[in-house]
């Protein structure tokens, strides 16, 4: 991926994320994350609430290892889900709820 490909999806991100904001609900309960996989598989962005979402402009570097990219990110959010899942039961538990 280069030249205008890799432009567009920077752009492209930034509209996605303008579209998340507009709406009050998606920045209350949405958590964005970016992982990257030009040549080796990274996070350049920890899961965060869509308000503090902030990504470097992306370039391209090396093979793309998607299918890497993609066991990655489904562990990311499988250790996600059960850190929200232990923290809706310490909330729970608390009798926060």
């Amino acid at each position: 991926m280069s030249g205008e490909i890799i432009n567009t999806l920077n752009k492209g991100i930034n509209v996605f994320k303008n579209d998340l904001l507009n709406s009050k609900l998606v920045t209350e309960y949405v958590d964005i994350s970016i992982i990257t996989f030009g040549g080796n598989v990274k996070t350049i962005q920890e899961f965060c609430q869509v308000g503090e979402f902030r990504f470097p402009e992306l370039i391209a570097d090396g093979d793309s290892c998607l299918g890497d990219a993609i066991l990655f990110a489904i562990d990311c959010i499988e250790k996600k889900g059960l850190f929200m899942r232990l923290k809706m039961f310490n909330i729970i538990g608390h009798g926060c709820l």
